[in-house]
Parts: C-alpha cells; sequence; structure tokens
C-alpha cells in the first residue's frame, strides 16, 4: 500500500493524490493491494490519531503499483504499503524510497534470517505475514475431502477441480508462496509439486483476495492465501464454516510501508510510519 499527502491516501492500482480537504486538512495517497476490510480499519484508526489529516487508499495489485511508481505515474504517492518484501527491493533499487528510521516497537529485530525493518534505512516492517491453506469445512464434508494439511496434500488427485489460487505474476503474496515452496524443496521437487498442484486447480483468480471469496462462496473449496485473509474470511460462507492453517513448512515474513523518495506530503508519511 501508499501514502500521500495533499488530503488523499491511495491504494497501488490508482496513486494519484487528490487536493487537500475542506478547512486545509491534510492527507496522504497511499497505492495498496489490500482490500478494504483490512486498510478501512487503518484508515479510520489513523484519522482518529490525527484529526487533520485524511487518509485517501486507492487498492491495486501489487504489479500494477510497481509499474505505475517506475513510470513516474504515481508521483502525488507518499506511501507503499505492501505485503511482499521482495517488491521493496525493487522499489529501493531504482531509487524511488525515502530514508525512514526505526522507531522502537517491541518487535525482534529479524524473524529467523530476514530483517524486520530494511537495514539501509527505506522501509520498516509493520506486521508478519504467514503464508497457508484457507478451505470451506461444509464444501469440504459434502465432497468427502479431508483437510490439507500442507502442501505436499495438495499434489493428491482427491483435491482435482478443488483448488484454487490466484495468478504469481499479478499476485506478490502468490508470488511468495511459490518461491517458498521452491526453497523449501528444490528446484526439481518444488516445480514437481507445483504442476501437481495445477493440474487440481478449478481456477486461477485475478487477486489474491478472489481466492478467499471464491472459497466463501462455494466455487472452490480450498485456496492458497495470507494468512489475514484467511483469518478475516468468511462472507457469504456458511456460519464457522471457514478454516485456515499454517502449514507445518510455512514461512513468515515482515509485511512493510515505505515513504516514497518523491512524497509530496513528507511530514504527513511519516506520521503514518
Amino acid at each position: 500500500m501508499a501514502a500521500c499527502g495533499d488530503g488523499r491516501c491511495g491504494g497501488a492500482a490508482a496513486v494519484r493524490a487528490g487536493g487537500r480537504r475542506p478547512g486545509n486538512a491534510r492527507g496522504r495517497h497511499r497505492p495498496t493491494s489490500f482490500p478494504a476490510s483490512f486498510f478501512e480499519l487503518v484508515r479510520e484508526a489513523f484519522e482518529q490519531a490525527h484529526p487533520g489529516r485524511r487518509l485517501r487508499v486507492v487498492n491495486t495489485k501489487t504489479t500494477a503499483a510497481i509499474t505505475q511508481l517506475q513510470d513516474r505515474a504515481g508521483e502525488e504517492v507518499n506511501l507503499f504499503w505492501a505485503s511482499a518484501p521482495d517488491v521493496f527491493e525493487v522499489l529501493k533499487a531504482a531509487g524511488l524510497l525515502a530514508p525512514v528510521a526505526s522507531r522502537p516497537t517491541g518487535a525482534p529485530a529479524t524473524v529467523g534470517n530476514q530483517p524486520v525493518d530494511d537495514p539501509d534505512g527505506t522501509h520498516l516492517g509493520f506486521a508478519l505475514s504467514g503464508y497457508g491453506l484457507v478451505w470451506d469445512q461444509p464444501y469440504l464434508d459434502r465432497h468427502g475431502l479431508a483437510a490439507p494439511r500442507g502442501w505436499e496434500d495438495l499434489r493428491r488427485p482427491v483435491y482435482a477441480r478443488h483448488l484454487g489460487i490466484t495468478a504469481p505474476s499479478r499476485s506478490g503474496t502468490m508470488h511468495l508462496m511459490v518461491e517458498t515452496v521452491l526453497k523449501l524443496h528444490g528446484w526439481g521437487r518444488g516445480w514437481a509439486t507445483w504442476l501437481e498442484i495445477a493440474g487440481n486447480l478449478a481456477t486461477v483468480t485475478a487477486r489474491s483476495y478472489g481466492v478467499v471469496e471464491g472459497v466463501a462462496k462455494g466455487r472452490f473449496g480450498i485456496g492458497l492465501a495470507i494468512d489475514f485473509l484467511g483469518h478475516g474470511a468468511g462472507q457469504g460462507a456458511a456460519p464457522g464454516g471457514l478454516r485456515f492453517a499454517y502449514p507445518a513448512d510455512s514461512v513468515f515474513l515482515p509485511a512493510s510501508v515505505a515513504i516514497l523518495r518523491s512524497a509530496p506530503n513528507p511530514a504527513g508519511a511519516v506520521a503514518f510510519c
């Protein structure tokens, strides 16, 4: 996600900031790939803590946000906010991120071998994200399926036409899940695992949260999702039907926020961070 000044905050899809709000209230524009069910809570809390500022979040997929920022279409954006750590390395290498100071939060400096805050001081971790499996238990019961417990389970022919993922080329989250399996199992076995999983797919959604929505609405029974989407799922599903679990070999990585070097409202961006 990204945030901007000038009374607006926008997501990764629409990265243009608007003008000032009435009464000279100041805001930020923030691009993000997170769904409204997540960022609206953050926006409301921020505006309550900073009554003079307004935040506009524009939702977009991660890859589109990177392209827009690199093509200078996001010059009015103040912040970038996303869960995929590799995205921030791309923006840092392009010189698009401003320095931002770490602050004491009580969180550990590293998770495994992954720094929570960027050692070069260009982005800050704000949460830990894990990747796992979301399923609709009534759906599995109707089809006589056991709940999967790991990546390897998804290879089984019994799950044919019951799985859903989003396209790794469009989703930073799914891209990381693909890389996780490759790192855990090696190149040969890892790709063999993904090819067999692909043979069981019912669909490939356009957005990450489309996977959880598809499970909730019964389009397919099992999806691969980031934890905050899986735990927050439920609209359209039977009460208590949706479940989420981390595979035994799941990986946790920091989701981050960064200030853009071209931010029109750096003071407002710093306040959000």
